[in-house]
């Protein structure tokens, strides 16, 4: 058996492990994947002389896969542990359909994917087909009922389904980091909206037709001005109607203010950055992963803010966070890289070169609050003045300066992408909002 095929076997058996869900305490099932992560931390490159590596996992001394995979399910455990149901549907996608997918992929030649030529058709449809019919016979066929109580099997079909097909386009990115880490999460996450949201689905909002219009409008003018590619262009539809759907205008006039800014900051001075060597790639027209990276966050909470309206306030404002962190940093990389005059490593604090992972300089300082400003400025002009109008901006900035921390340590070991990067600063600037409402409410 090749080395990858060993891989996956033993990627898809440790399911079994999930076997326990319901069966013994939650808090025994978490202990039990703190343990399986010493081990994988201590023991297991020892016994298999690292049989289960890849050679460039080899060369640099650890799996990134092999200590994710107990990691984020301990997470995962940690986070729902009153229902642990969500960590066996997570645990289903990454088992089953990740698992599969590398394997259908391999045995059957088809075209790759339009947004990520280095995955394909098989992989991605294994992936879906596999992955949600032996989720839905563990979950439903193996695990206690106790685990699924509250729900009909037609809704925990419906759950399974989404979550798998979550998972399926977390793997399928690319530029993010390691698939046992965004499959588990993506699946998790959207496991427990489905679970959180009360049935039927609230009303569409009045104007969303006029919004749908809108959003289209905008996906294809952007793509005729060659701003973004076609498989972005499809990506960014769906994440501007989230956003409408959940935001209205308001929010979805943060997300123009986002690209029209962003468009503009990438192509100004751009002959000279190209000679800088800091030009985005294409000549700054953006594709999938770039959609994902800076609007996935907010394409999220405007699905929250719609699921959820009790606390639609709150989902907006964590909206806001993340595109004033995504505006920040665009306008820091991009006009500080030019206008920037002593460049300093945001760890060391010590003079480093232009344009590096996690550089920064004070004039990209000036111009990454000016882009928070702008976004807070607007929402704020839309919704109301008030406490959030600071906080919007604060959550931006240091996100922003989140993104030069994580730039400097993982994305230079290549442990991290930029397309990574700026995703977890979208998602630290909307957990930070979240984290100042559940402790002081505003």
């Amino acid at each position: 058996m090749s080395n990858e095929l060993s891989r996956k076997a033993v990627h898809v058996s440790m399911i079994a492990w999930a076997l326990l869900i319901g069966r013994i305490e939650p808090w025994m099932v978490n202990g039990i994947c703190f343990l399986a992560l010493l081990f994988n931390i201590f023991l297991l490159r020892r016994i298999t002389a690292g049989a289960l590596e890849r050679e460039q996992e080899r060369a640099q001394g650890y799996s990134i896969g092999l200590l994710a995979y107990p990691a984020v399910l301990l997470l995962i455990g940690l986070v729902w542990h009153k229902h642990q149901i969500i960590m066996a549907i997570a645990w289903g996608a990454m088992a089953f359909g990740d698992g599969f997918a590398s394997i259908v992929g391999r045995s059957v030649p088809s075209r790759p994917l339009p947004w990520n030529s280095s995955k394909t058709w098989s992989g991605f449809t294994g992936f879906v087909f596999i992955g949600f019919v032996l989720t839905w016979l563990f979950v439903m066929l193996c695990l206690p009922p106790n685990v699924r109580e509250g729900l009909s099997s037609e809704a925990w079909t419906g759950i399974i389904a989404a979550a798998v097909v979550a998972g399926a386009l977390a793997e399928s990115q690319e530029g993010f980091v390691d698939d046992n880490i965004v499959v588990p999460l993506a699946s998790a996450l959207v496991a427990w909206v489905g679970i959180a949201i009360t049935l039927p689905l609230p009303a569409m909002p009045s104007h969303w037709l006029y919004g749908l219009l809108a959003v289209t409008a905008f996906a294809l003018a952007s793509f005729a001005l060659r701003k973004i590619d076609l498989a972005g262009g499809i990506a960014g539809w769906f994440c501007s109607f989230a956003i409408f759907l959940g935001g209205g205008w308001t929010c979805l006039g943060l997300l123009l203010v986002f690209f029209a800014g962003g468009s503009f900051a990438s192509g100004w001075g751009f002959a000279e950055k190209h000679i800088l060597g800091a030009a985005q790639e294409n000549h700054g027209t953006r594709s999938v992963v770039h959609a994902l990276s800076n609007a996935g966050v907010a394409a999220a909470c405007g699905v929250l803010a719609w699921l959820l309206p009790n606390d639609a306030m709150l989902f907006k404002i964590m909206l806001a966070a993340s595109l004033a962190t995504a505006t920040s940093d665009t306008f820091s990389s991009e006009f500080g890289t030019l206008y920037g005059k002593r460049f300093l490593n945001i760890l060391t604090l010590k003079p480093d070169t232009r344009g590096a992972d996690g550089v920064i300089s004070l004039e990209g300082l000036a111009f990454g609050l000016l882009g928070s400003a702008l976004v807070a400025v607007v929402f704020s002009l839309g919704l109301g003045w008030g406490m959030w109008t600071m906080l919007i901006l604060c959550a931006g900035l240091a996100a922003n300066l989140m993104d030069s921390v994580l730039g400097a340590t993982l994305q230079r070991r290549g442990l991290m992408t930029n397309h990574s990067v700026n995703f977890t600063a979208t998602l630290f600037g909307a957990l930070f909002v979240l984290f100042f409402y559940l402790k002081f409410g505003y």
